[in-house]
C-alpha cells in the first residue's frame, strides 16, 4: 500500500510538472501572438500612411514635369523673378 501511494505521488508530481510546463509554454505563445498582432496593426497603419504620402508625391512629380508650374513654384518658394518683376516679401511685415 505504501509503495502504491509513493508511486501515485510521483505520477501526480510528474503530471503537475507537465501541466505547469505546458501552461507556461501556452501562455508565452499567446503573449507573443498578442504582441505580433499589435505590431501588425501598427505596421499596417504606417503602411497606409506611406501609401497616402506616395499618392501625394506622385501628384507632385506630375506637376513638376510642367515647366510653367516649376517656374511658378520657384518664383513663390525661392523668390526668383522674371525680367522686370519686383518682389515684395510681406511675410516679415507685422500687423
Amino acid at each position: 500500500m505504501k509503495k502504491y501511494r509513493l508511486r501515485l505521488f510521483i505520477y501526480l508530481c510528474m503530471l503537475i510538472g507537465i501541466a505547469a510546463f505546458l501552461s507556461l509554454s501556452c501562455f508565452s505563445t499567446w503573449q507573443q501572438i498578442a504582441k505580433n498582432r499589435k505590431t501588425k496593426e501598427e505596421l499596417t497603419q504606417k503602411y497606409n500612411e506611406l501609401l497616402e504620402n506616395e499618392e501625394s508625391l506622385e501628384g507632385t512629380v506630375v506637376k513638376l514635369q510642367d515647366p510653367e508650374y516649376v517656374a511658378k513654384y520657384a518664383r513663390e518658394k525661392y523668390l526668383f523673378t522674371k525680367d522686370g518683376e519686383l518682389i515684395i516679401d510681406m511675410s516679415s511685415v507685422e500687423e
